[in-house]
């Protein structure tokens, strides 16, 4: 996530986007079936198509750095990048960008 939140900050002014989509537990081949047939009796086990529904939202939206945390039953939040720890941190985040910018600009 804190990749996604970091680069996907400056991606954009590449023309590329980074999100993710975080499930919780979804159906796959990692676990055994009667884990996820206790998961889905309990009303625990997030859908594939809610997975898949995610991803497409975030194909149509012009956002970048952000993360869907998706729960059971299809519930969903998108959440912004944590705020900086204090004034300095924050100074320390605007030079690391201003740096890392520099390294993006065409070379002539």
């Amino acid at each position: 996530m804190g990749f996604v939140r970091s680069f996907g900050k400056y991606l954009p002014e590449e023309g590329i986007t980074l999100n993710a989509v975080c499930p919780n537990v979804v159906r796959t081949n990692i676990s055994s079936g009667a884990f996820y047939e206790m998961m889905e009796e309990k009303g625990l086990l997030t859908q594939m198509k809610a997975v898949l529904d995610a991803f497409e939202h975030f194909l149509d939206a012009d956002i970048s750095g952000e993360c869907m945390e998706m729960g059971p039953n299809g519930g969903y939040t998108r959440r912004a990048p944590a705020e900086a720890l204090d004034r300095e941190t924050t100074t320390v985040l605007e030079l690391l960008y201003e740096r890392g910018h520099k390294l993006h600009e065409p070379k002539q």
